[in-house]
């Protein structure tokens, strides 16, 4: 899915077009297993939401780095709003999963966003 802007508390970034994001909805996850006799037993896993390979621009003029800092910084979940090129709309709280690096060529930075994120 190709994302055209995203809102992430306060601020928003503009996105790359040429990434391809991935989106994960939140459920479950189901597994089948044997039991000693043959039987299959269900196994479910609770899942959350999950934006992956979001690719924003760094403006280090409006400070974004920082900013990004001080959502991974909170201990909670913050605001998230994605827009679609299909006019699709994602919103939720999430908080930035993982590790991000920023390429200096491109001032672009990929991140992971998992919560509560919901297609609207």
């Amino acid at each position: 899915m190709r994302l055209i802007a995203i809102v992430l508390g306060d601020r928003r970034y503009a996105v790359d077009a040429e990434s391809d994001v991935n989106y994960t909805q939140p459920g479950y996850t189901n597994e089948i297993k044997p039991l000693a006799d043959g039987t299959p037993r269900l196994e479910k896993t609770r899942t959350l939401g999950k934006l992956e390979g979001v690719s924003i621009y760094i403006d280090n003029a409006r400070g974004d780095e920082a900013h990004l800092q001080e959502l991974r910084d909170n201990m909670g979940l913050f605001s998230v709003t994605a827009h679609t090129a299909d006019g699709s709309v994602f919103a939720g709280s999430a908080q930035i999963d993982g590790e991000t690096n920023t390429n200096t060529t491109t001032n672009l930075k990929e991140i992971t966003l998992t919560g509560d994120i919901f297609l609207q």
